[in-house]
């Protein structure tokens, strides 16, 4: 069955069934993946990808983790001195408002 499906890839023909992971390591090199409107690439089998993949979602949530504390903690320190708004350097106010501001970060693991 699986030599038949090959030989169907070969001709240009698209299985209709859903592949398993195991015909994937075998088929695919490359995978690339549409996701939250980014396409993220993968140069390897399936394996590959759900590895990298995993370790891809960990980065972007340690670094949402750490956005999250960062904006937190420079919250805290605008609302606790409001009155005191000319004892706070500029720079950190600065900051903090850029915190709030979207970044794009792209995942080096992947390329």
């Amino acid at each position: 069955m699986a030599r038949g499906l090959f030989d169907a890839l070969d001709d240009g023909l698209t299985p209709l069934s859903l592949p398993t992971a195991s015909f994937l390591d075998r088929v695919c090199n490359q995978i690339i993946e549409l996701d939250g409107g980014h396409l993220y690439r993968y140069k390897g089998n399936y394996d590959y990808y759900l590895t990298k993949r995993e370790e891809r979602h960990e980065q972007e949530e340690q670094s949402r983790q750490r956005a999250l504390n960062l904006y937190r903690r420079g919250s805290n320190g605008c609302v606790d001195n409001l009155k005191l708004v000319g004892t706070k350097a500029q720079y950190r106010i600065d900051a903090f408002h850029e915190l709030g501001k979207p970044k794009r970060t792209s995942c080096t693991a992947c390329q």
